[in-house]
Parts: C-alpha cells; structure tokens; sequence
C-alpha cells in the first residue's frame, strides 16, 4: 500500500535529526569519525519515533500466503508487532527502510543531490 501524505511528513519529520546528520557527515567525507556521528544520529532518535516509522511502513507491507492464496498483511497492528515470527529485527528494519525509500524517494533524491553539491570541490 501507500503512505498518505501526512504520514510521509511526519517519518521524515522524525528522520530529520539524521538527514542533518549525514548531510554533514557528507560534506566532512566518510571516516571513522563521521560514521560515529552517523550511529549516534541514529541512538538518539526516540524509542517512539522509531516505533511510529516502523509501524506505518510495515502497515503497508503485506506478504504473499502460502499456496498462493492471496496477500495477507505481515503487522499485526493491534499487537504492535510483526505477523510473522520470521521476522527479526533485521528484517524489519530492511523493509522499513525500503518502504521509506519508496515511499519518500523523491524528497531523498533532492536530499541525494543536495549532498552532492555541497561535496563538489
């Protein structure tokens, strides 16, 4: 499915403390140091922020069930968690950060370019 408008605002709201981060990680080049940042920018993001992105990206996921059978949705929204016991926390985090890439992937991409000019010598 696909994230409404307001909840695309509100996920890259909750990201912006990272996007600040990267871009000047961006600008310093890639080492040792700016990844430190990177993962810091990340550990102080909030327990609920990341539960409120995580919860409205896999609320529009849904998987394919066995025998072919249909698409059934893998968040149970009610538990607050996957549908699937399959999925870890690795899992979760790789299909969120695709949906929000799918989903956002034109605010990234002007992000992406902003990135870019300001590493241009």
């Amino acid at each position: 499915g696909k994230l409404d408008a307001v909840s695309q605002l509100h996920i890259v709201r909750r990201l912006a403390p990272i996007l600040t981060t990267l871009r000047s990680v961006a600008a310093e080049g890639m080492g040792e140091d700016a990844l430190q940042k990177a993962v810091e920018a990340l550990g102080e993001i909030s327990d609920e922020a990341v539960e409120y992105i995580i919860q409205r990206c896999l609320s529009k996921v849904q998987r394919k069930r066995p025998g072919d059978t249909g698409w059934t949705a893998i968040w149970n929204a009610s538990a607050r968690r996957p549908q699937f016991d399959d999925l870890g926390g690795f899992e979760v985090l790789t299909i969120t950060s695709k949906v929000v890439m799918a989903e956002m992937g034109p605010f990234f991409s002007g992000l992406a370019s902003s990135l870019q000019a300001d590493v241009q010598p």
